[in-house]
């Protein structure tokens, strides 16, 4: 996820950089850009074709509640 700080946005000679910067990178590099329900569901399809089965925490890591006398 692509989070920038005002220093960066705030000024179009550095905003251009990271122009160029996602320029080359689609041009060079083997990735996909989404948005995330895109990512949510090629997640959904991955895991329907069984390719793909996230890990599940079980909570609560406790087995019971802790009695306290006050």
């Amino acid at each position: 996820m692509l989070i920038v700080h005002p220093f960066l946005t705030g000024r179009l000679a550095r905003w251009r950089k990271v122009e160029q910067w996602l320029e080359e990178t689609l041009n060079t590099k083997d990735v996909w850009f989404a948005r995330l329900d895109q990512i949510a569901d090629h997640l959904n399809q991955l895991q329907s074709n069984g390719d793909y089965t996230p890990r599940k925490d079980h909570l609560p890591y406790y087995t019971s509640p802790i009695s306290r006398s006050l």
